[in-house]
Formats: C-alpha cells, structure tokens, sequence
C-alpha cells in the first residue's frame, strides 16, 4: 500500500547530508498567515543509509514569514569525527534542517549511543526566535517519559548554541513505513501507539502542533515513538501579541507561543480548521491531526481535497471529507471515528485523545471486554508518572460498558447521523430521524447493558472465561453492525433514508448474545489465534455489508463482499457466511439466477461444516429467491420437509424461531404464486404469528408478512378480507417504518390493485397516486420501480373505460423501463399486456391484436407456455375478439387460459371462475344459451363455496346469470340473481359503478316482465341506473341508449 503522491506531505528520503528543498505542493511545509498566502517553506528529511536498519531522524524548518527570510548565510563547518559536543563524542552526520544538524554520537558516560541536535548558527542569526524553539523542542521532549516518545537525555550548550542529545531510534518514518503493503489493522495498530505518545504529552500539558507521520518513526523493534516537538507549547496559554523574548533559563521557555498573532506555525494537510483560521492550538487540534494521518494510513489519500492550499483551507474550514475510495475493507467504524475527529467544531471531536484511542481500540478484535483496553491504556499512562485517574476509572472494571457508546452512538455521533439524512433533502427525513433515534437509542443502550451484565457474571463466576468469550465476540460483532449502520446514516442518501427505519428495526438480534445455548453450540472459531482474528476482522467487514444491504445500497454492500480475499485462510464456516450476505445482495441488486448459484454453495459448504444456524438462514432465503423471484415454487414446496428439519434444528434459538417465520413465509409465497389461495393464507397466517412471538407486532417483519396475506388474499378468492389485512399492514407500516417508507408505497399499490378489484375505483386511485407520488420522491420521477404502479393506474383506467389515459400509463410505465412496445424484456409484460387492453378500450382492434400477439410472444418466451400469467393474455386477447365479433377466435383464446388454469391450479380454484364466465358469455352471444347456463352456474359455484366471501366477481357472474335468465324468459331467476349482485356490490364496491346500475336495471326488467307491468319501483331503479351510467360520462352511451329504450318503451 502505497502512500498517495498527492498527499501535501510526502516523505522523500534524501542520501546523508543532503538538503532536500521541495517545490509545488508536495512533501513540503508551510507557514501560514491567517489569509494563507504565504509561500511554502522548507523541510528536510534525512537518513543513513548504510546501516542494516536504517537509522532516522526528521527535523523540520518552521521559521518566520517570508517577507523576513534573509540571504541564507554559509553553513558552517561540520565537526571533525571524533569531536565532542558536551561530553558527547561525534561518529557521523546523520543529517540538517532548516534549525538544526543531527548528529550520530557516543555518550561514554552511560555507553550508549546517542542523537544529538544542535541548532545551525546562521539560524540564530538570522531568527532570533530559533534559539526559543529548539528550547521550547528539548524541554517539551524532557517534560515526559513514555514509550512511545523520543527521549530526551540532556540539553546543554556547545559554542553558544544549544544542542538536544536525545534517544537514538534504529527504524523508519511512519511516511516510509506506510509506503509498503500492510493490513489496515496493523496501520491502525501503530498509529495507536504514536496516538498513545500524544495523549501521553497532553497529560503533561503539551500540544504537539505539528503531528503527521513524518513526525513519527517506527523503530526496528516495532515501537512507535513521536518526536519533532519544536513546535508543543504549554496547553491553554494566552497567545503573545509581540515574539517573546528569549529567557536565559531552560524553565520557562514552553510558556509562550513563538509565532506572532496572527500566524500559525504547523503543516497545512494535517492542521485543525481552528488554526488555518489563527486560533490557538489545543489538545483537539492534535486529534484533528492524528485523525487526518489516520485515514491517509487507511486509504493511501488524504481526506481533504489537496489540488492547492486554497482548495484544502476550503475543505478543511467547511468539513468537506471525501468519501474513502471503492473497494475499501477498512471497517465503517472506523470510518465513524475519523470522521467526528475530523469535525469542524472542535466541540464535536473526542472529549480527548484518550477517548478517541478508546474508541479505535474498540474496533479491533480482542479476546476480553472492549473496555479492558482503556484500563491497559491508563496504565500506560500511569507508568509514565502522570494521573490517569484524569482519564480512566480505577474502580470497578465493569463500568466502564458504558464508555463502549463514546464515538459510536453519543451525542456527536447522533448529531452527524441526523445532519447526514437531513442533508439528503428528503422531506420526511425528520419523521425518518425520529424512528430512527429511538430504536438506536434503545439498541445501543441493551449492548451496553448486555456488556456490563456479561462483564459482571464473569467477574462473579458466573460465566466460564469461554462463555465470556463468547458474548464478547457476539457483541463486538453487533458493536460493529452498530457502527457501520451509523457510518451509512451520517452519509445519507434518498435510498437510505427511505430504508433507515426498517435497517434500524432490523439490526442483528441481541438476544442472541445472551443464548447461551445457541452460543455454545455455534462452530468455535479456528484454533489458531492469528486465523482467529481474521476471521472476526472479515466477520466486521459482512456486518459492515449487512448495514449496506438493510439501508438499501446493494452494490456497496457487494463491492463489501466481493473484495474479500481469504488467501490460506481455511475456515468453511466463514465461507458459507460470506456467500450467505453475497447471496443475499445478489437478490436484492436484481440478480435472482447468480443469487440461487451463490446461496445454492454456500449451503452445501454449511451444511458440510455444521454451520446449523448459517445453514438454515441460507435455505430460507434462498427459499425466498426461488418463490419470490423466480417462480420456482415447486421446488420450494418439494423440498418444504427437508427446510423443516433444519430449520428445526435451531429452533431453540431466537435466531431459529425467526427462522421459523421466514421458512412458513416462503411456502405462502410459494404457494400464492401457484394460485392456491387457501394454503398461502394458512402459511401467512402461521408465519404472522411466529414472528410476533419473537418480535413484537410492529416490527417490519411481521408488517411484511401482513403485506403478503393481504395480497394472497386479493389475488386469491377473498379480495375483501385481503384489503382488510393490507389497510392493517398499512397502518402498522406507517407507525413502524414511517410514512414516506418505500414499503408503504408497495402496500399502496396493493391497496389500489385490491381496491380496483372490488371496484372502489376513488380509494384506489387514492392509493395509487399517493404511491407515485412517495416513488417519485424516493426513487425519481423515471425509476424504473414506477412502472408497477403506472401500470396499476392503466388498469384502473381501462376498468373505468378512460382508455386514452390508460394508454398513456401503460406508455409511460415503458418509459421508465426504458423498453418499446416491442421489447422482450420480461420486467415489461403487464404495461406491454397494458397496450392491448386499452387499444381494445378505444376499439383499435387493430393496434390491440398486435399488441396482444406479441405479449403472448413475451410471456412464452420469459415464463413458459403454462404460466398462469399467459392465461392472462388469452383473457383480454378473447375479450378483444368477442367486442370485435369474433367468436370463434375469442372462444379459443379462452379455452386455452381454461387449460393453463386447470394445470396450475387445484380443480376447485375460485380463479377458474374468471375463464368459466368468459366462455360462457361468447355462448350467450352465439345464441347457446344452455351451454352458457352450465358454464355459468359452475362459475358461481367456484366463487360462493364460501358463503362468507364477497367479491366483485362474485357479483359479476350474478349479474350475467341475471342476463341469461332474462333471455330464457325466466324473470323469477332473474329477479333472484339482481338482487343478489346489488346486495354483493353494495357491500363490497363504491355507490356509483356500472355493474351496479347495470343490476338495478336488470332487476328493474326482471321486475317488470315477472309482474306483466311496469311499476312504479321499476321505473325508479331504472332512472336509478340511467343516472348513474350519465354520471360516469360519454364512454357508457351504450348503456346509458339501451336504458333510455326501455323508459321509452314503458312511459309513466
């Protein structure tokens, strides 16, 4: 992994004695006024190069404003070897700078090797200020003592001038060492320990002011130490309004700032806002810093745009981040952590270093409770001789759960998370938030508790160390879901805002943490440790996918998984779990045939490794994908026993009793989609019940579940109850998932088709636009997703014969397809069906036949020659036929959609009623009035086997049973019939539709011709129905002509 080229601080490492002068924008730094114009400065970076271990000290000029910069005088002569500066003895010149040269030496005294600065002395002549630096350097160096610091040893002066002799470190840059390939946990690692240097200085009362990595050297030992404290100064002292004057003590020098007012010494890739801006410097600057080389040693960038210096000051004052590049396998929460230390308002940062390493630590994978880290960085700091009791508990270890929500869900953190799906724009992101906060707020408050209950039952010797373990490492997991959730929420888009309510109801169970049998039989991780945290480090990355998948953004979720690289890594179970989350998106991104492949694998390689509770979530879901999407429910049902069983060996688990509620769900999927309306009920009710005895009644999965009854339900024989259980999916929807949730819009549309079905064609309209409207804003006026409702509005159209509206519907649902009228796209069968009926509306016969011939064309082609929706396709292709007088060809295209249907669905399917009436009208028209009779009267069979169901279709076969008597001459069956189509219609459909008024005027005629007379009553139904028929316009002057007739024919 190499560090970026762009980066405004690139460390080049020059050959010994070799002044390496930057240009341009690169590996340079820079003193800045508070306007930023001033020109860049100079850095030097040195090395020896000879040594088996390179051996390397960085300093670095910081000198005064450039209108005051001299002609650089000579550099003076360099020490003979074997000179001696104070009691040191010179072996070699390791390097200069703009204040000082470096020297390799000997301390005889102590016998060990030493560096020894001493400041340049055309330096002090030319900066009288130079001399205070390098004393402000060695007494903030000498000021603390800790590991991860470059000691100092002893400050004296040699020739007048004063040199440092301080810790002689074997090893390289962290600039260099970021340069070479290396996991991002090993990056974060060594940055936790230049991070422990700092907090280390700010317990002592100093600020850095200058960190980057070419400010830090890893030692060849693998210790981090932080060094180039030239620019520290003493935290929370006043700035100077003059330079100050040089004190002849080394006491003091700390205690003023060596810029004037108004100026800022420090490197502009890495400084705080508040500094570019001529503020003070503070503990929250150097966070700021050491965040910004943070996320470079994690994505090889800087996460300001550094094109110019302007364009940085920009980005920086306004907190202008980049998104971390594609393809990163760096853990979201880490990403949540850089980014609040990164913050503008130094308020919204990390309360201190001390937090802000707590949080990091807390990303890592360890074998003990997350907060055991912060107690073995206290002791670090306590080691160095300074209070830790400042910063960490000393007392109970327990308590310190609760630090778990600093960085990860506290009041910053929240704060960016609502600024994130605000900033989208959305208008209903507020309604969003709320829903969102609560069950965050209420997640993130049972992981501590849980944190603290298992800290506790170990401490009381009430959980072996294993089982401690084991809830640990449950936990990290969700501490990581949790974090990667709030990552997405703080970066918000439409998409997540429109799922966040869901994603958050739908985080991983907690309650899982505390089964301690499903904890205990899970397969244990590998044996080895090194494999061992690899493994949870992958498992961050599928959790960080999961919070993807949940919030809707399928294709980072993929990019996720897809970038995983096991290598030797041989672990099945993580195998499985990987192809388990990539399945799953597979699905969700639209590619249902990859998706079967992937889930298909993964279960054979769970099922091989006893991976139970993977197992059994693989064969659900992949259950979900052959029912669902691809209308493989055979299959489904086929193999029902053999998912029964697994899922019923995790059936003692929480996870195994959700399970339970996706396994029964898929089977009323399945069989839903095969027309057996009665067995899919059964199984979503079963289903609805399972889920709210693991979840509650208003959580999204039982919501969805709601969903699915209704629409088995609507498409089945009970369209009633269907919108009854749909409006109640709908309700809870909009408690539970928000208002303006993209599964409201498909329950809308439910709802319409329901709606349009029991012909209450206002409410369905209601339904549909409130859909299209909720889309449009969700997805965009031209998403493709439009075309489901757009094509629900076309029929509803062509039901109330407004066939040039519903043409331009079926046309514009094409539109967002991006499919013509020709297209084999399956995903554009019902708009293109669409065009054939709402030709046929208009009487276009021709435009219709073509139309139709081709969506029979589709449908063989995309869903095989006996799928129910070609039946679909012979219904209105015979339709067409018979309003243009073709019997013959309308009685075949019916007989085969009676054929399909038979094949398909059980021998009593109320569906199969749809073809009987049909048949039976082209009959009637023939003038076969028997056979039409026997057609008939089996159709209403079918659809009044329960009397306790009413549907339009119901009333519609009475209705042409009323007809059909009346041409048999038999009023009184007639008569019987009426009334029972007005009885159904006006209990199931609005007051004013033309089978209503189409019923009240049979009844009218059947009353009459029973009676011999016209009665009064009669006539009353009669313009009854005319005035209805004139209300629903010109499209029913046929109608509306052949009732006018008989009030004609039968005067008052």
């Amino acid at each position: 992994m190499a560090t970026p080229k762009n980066a405004l601080d690139r460390t080049d490492i020059a050959a010994p004695a070799t002044r390496v002068v930057p240009t341009g924008l690169e590996g340079r730094d820079l003193l800045v006024t508070q306007r930023v114009d001033a020109p860049a400065r100079e850095q030097l970076v040195t090395q020896r190069v000879d040594a088996p271990a390179r051996e390397q000290l960085v300093t670095q000029r910081a000198d005064a404003p450039a209108r005051e910069r001299p002609t650089p005088t000579a550099v003076p002569p360099i020490p003979s070897l074997l000179a001696h500066i104070g009691r040191f003895t010179i072996l070699e010149r390791l390097g200069e700078g703009a204040m000082g040269i470096v020297y390799a030496a000997y301390d005889d005294q102590l016998d060990r090797k030493v560096a020894v600065k001493v400041l340049r002395s055309d330096s002090s002549q030319r900066e009288p200020q130079a001399r205070e630096r390098m004393l402000r350097e060695a007494q903030a160096m000498a000021r603390v003592s800790h590991p991860n610091i470059v000691a100092v040893h002893e400050v004296g002066y040699h020739d007048g001038e004063v040199f440092i002799a301080m810790e002689f470190v074997r090893g390289q840059s962290l600039a260099t060492w970021l340069k070479a390939a290396r996991p991002w946990r090993a990056r974060v690692e060594t940055l936790l320990q230049a991070g422990r240097g700092l907090a280390v200085a700010h317990a002592a009362g100093l600020v850095h002011r200058d960190f980057k990595p070419a400010n830090v050297i890893v030692g060849s030992d693998g210790v981090v130490k932080v060094l180039d404290f030239g620019l520290a100064r003493a935290v929370d002292r006043e700035v100077e309004e003059d330079p100050p004057t040089l004190r002849s003590t080394l006491t003091s020098s700390l205690d003023h700032q060596i810029t004037h007012t108004g100026t800022v010494v420090g490197t502009p890739a890495y400084m705080a806002p508040e500094l570019l801006l001529g503020q003070p410097a503070t503990e929250k600057s150097d966070q700021f810093s050491f965040c910004v080389s943070l996320y470079e040693a994690l994505y090889d960038a800087s996460p300001f745009d550094t094109s110019s210096l302007l364009a940085l000051t920009d980005a920086v004052t306004r907190g202008a981040i980049r998104q971390p590049p594609s393809g990163s396998h760096v853990p979201a929460a880490l990403l949540q952590i850089i980014t609040r230390g990164l913050s503008v308002d130094p308020k919204r940062r990390f309360p201190s270093m001390p937090a802000l390493l707590a949080a990091l630590e807390r990303t890592l994978e360890r074998r003990r409770a997350p907060w055991l880290a912060t107690a073995g960085l206290a002791g670090v700091l306590a080691a160095a001789g300074f209070a830790a009791a400042a910063y960490y508990p000393t007392g109970d270890p327990c308590e310190g759960a609760r630090d778990e929500l600093v960085g990860l869900w506290d009041a910053p953190a929240a704060a960016a998370a609502h600024q994130g799906l605000l900033g989208t724009g959305v208008p209903f992101a507020e309604d969003t938030w709320t829903r969102v906060k609560a069950r965050l707020d209420a997640y993130a408050g049972e992981l501590v508790d849980m944190r603290e209950d298992a800290c506790r039952a170990h401490q009381q010797g009430r959980a072996s160390t294993h089982l401690f373990d084991l809830r640990t490492a449950c936990l990290d997991q969700r501490h990581k879901s949790l974090a990667a959730f709030v990552a997405i929420l703080q970066r918000a888009d439409v998409e997540v805002v429109g799922n966040a309510g869901a994603a958050a109801a739908n985080l991983p169970s907690l309650a899982a943490c505390d089964d301690t049998r499903a904890l205990t039989e899970a397969v244990p991780p590998p044996d080895d440790p090194a494999s061992a945290a690899r493994v949870a480090g992958l498992r961050g990355v599928l959790a960080e996918a999961q919070a993807h998948e949940l919030a809707g953004q399928f294709n980072q979720g993929l990019a996720l998984v897809e970038g995983l690289e096991l290598g030797d890594l041989a672990y099945p179970p993580l195998v499985a779990e990987i192809g388990l989350r990539r399945g799953s998106l597979l699905s969700e991104a639209g590619r249902h045939t990859e998706a079967l492949q992937e889930l298909t694998q993964a279960l054979q390689v769970a099922l091989a490794s006893g991976h139970d509770g993977v197992a059994a979530a693989l064969a659900t879901r992949r259950d979900f994908v052959r029912a669902a999407r691809l209308q493989q429910s055979r299959e489904v049902l086929n193999d029902a026993p053999l998912i029964d069983g697994l899922v019923a060996r995790v059936g003692s688990t929480r996870e195994g009793r959700e399970l339970r509620g996706d396994h029964l769900n898929n089977l009323g999927i399945a069989h839903a989609v095969l027309g057996e309306s009665q067995a899919a009920r059964e199984y979503f009710v079963a289903s609805i019940e399972a889920r709210q005895a693991v979840l509650g009644e208003e959580h999204p999965q039982v919501v969805y579940a709601l969903g699915n009854l209704g629409l088995a339900l609507i498409t089945g024989d009970n369209a009633l109850e269907g919108v009854r259980q749909l409006r109640a999916a709908f309700t809870a929807a909009e408690s539970s998932l928000g208002p303006k949730h993209p599964h409201v819009a498909l329950l809308a549309i439910n709802l319409g088709v329901g709606l349009t079905g029991l012909h209450r064609f206002a409410e369905a309209a209601g339904y549909f636009q409130r859909a299209l409207t909720l889309q449009s804003e969700l997805l965009g006026p031209d998403a493709a997703d439009l075309h489901w409702v757009l094509t629900g509005i076309g029929d509803l159209e062509v039901d109330q014969r407004r066939c040039n509206d519903a043409e331009a519907s079926y046309r514009r649902a094409l539109q967002v397809l991006r499919a013509s009228e020709t297209s084999l796209d399956p995903t554009a069968f019902m708009p293109l069906l669409g065009l054939g009926k709402a030709a046929s509306c208009r009487g276009d016969f021709v435009a219709a036949e073509r139309h139709f011939q081709h969506a029979h064309r589709l449908a063989e082609q995309s869903f095989g020659a006996d799928e129910l929706r070609g039946a679909d396709v012979n219904d209105q292709h015979g339709d067409m036929l018979l309003r243009a007088g073709d019997i013959d060809g309308a009685l075949v295209q019916y007989q085969r959609g009676l054929e399909v249907r038979r094949a398909r669905l059980p021998a009593d399917a109320p569906l199969l009623a749809d073809s009987l009436r049909r048949i039976a009208k082209a009959h009637r028209v023939a003038g076969r009035l028997d056979e039409a009779a026997k057609l008939l009267q089996e159709a209403q069979r079918l659809r009044e086997r329960d009397p306790e169901v009413e549907s339009a279709e119901a009333a519609l076969i009475r209705l042409r049973l009323g007809d059909l008597a009346l041409d048999r001459n038999n009023p009184g069956e007639a008569r019987g019939h009426y009334e029972r189509a007005i009885a159904i219609y006006s209990a199931v459909s609005e007051a004013e539709i033309a089978e209503l008024a189409l019923a009240r005027f049979g009844l009218a005629r059947a009353r009459a011709a029973e009676s011999g007379a016209v009665a009064p009553e009669d006539r009353s139904l009669a313009e009854q129905a005319l005035g209805a028929l004139q209300n629903l316009g010109p499209a029913y002057q046929p109608e509306q002509a052949s009732v006018r007739g008989w009030l004609a024919a039968h005067p008052r």
